[in-house]
């Protein structure tokens, strides 16, 4: 539902990663916005591998009226994603849309629970939330607010952990 209601802000042309809350390839994305700016995206793909009476793009995205012949070497060539890519962007675009990432963040968030019930049982000088987002496109968050008076700040506690066996990284931008 983001994405559509993004999409329908107004905005001349909308740009969406394919990895992060899609979670398709991260070097994948989508592009949303009026035909002729769409259009020109397509045209900057192209490379020298046709002829130009032999080009023939799909009609309604390109209108060939516009052009003396085949456009050359345009500037995202070189920064195409594969079939495969391509295929997999579609997949996890088609189980995002269907709610399919629900029930792992379901999951996620029992994992979560346990993590800030054990901490809580083992005393630890910190405070735990789990932060839920409002949509599914986020993950749920934990965070520990640590007593700095007794463990040291945040950054204090993450250093000690990286260096923990095994060595745990955790989030601290927040």
């Amino acid at each position: 539902s983001n994405l559509k209601t993004i999409a329908a802000t107004g905005a001349d042309l909308v740009a969406f990663s394919g990895g992060k809350a899609i979670r398709g390839p991260q070097s994948t994305g989508l592009l949303c916005g009026k035909r002729e700016l769409i259009s020109s995206a397509a045209l900057q793909m192209l490379d020298m591998d046709d002829h130009g009476q032999l080009w023939d793009p799909p009609a309604d995205l390109i209108d060939l009226t516009l052009f003396d012949g085949i456009p050359r070497h345009g500037i995202g060539r070189a920064l195409k994603v594969s079939k495969e890519e391509i295929i997999a962007l579609l997949t996890a675009l088609e189980l995002f849309s269907f709610g399919a990432y629900d029930a792992q963040n379901q999951e996620f968030r029992r994992w979560l629970e346990q993590i800030a019930g054990e901490l809580e049982q083992a005393n630890v000088n910190a405070v735990c939330s789990l932060v839920i987002p409002e949509c599914s496109e986020r993950w749920p968050l934990l965070e520990i607010q640590v007593k700095e008076d007794k463990v040291g700040t945040a950054f204090d506690v993450c250093r000690k952990l990286r260096q923990g066996t095994p060595a745990v990284y955790v989030g601290h931008a927040r």
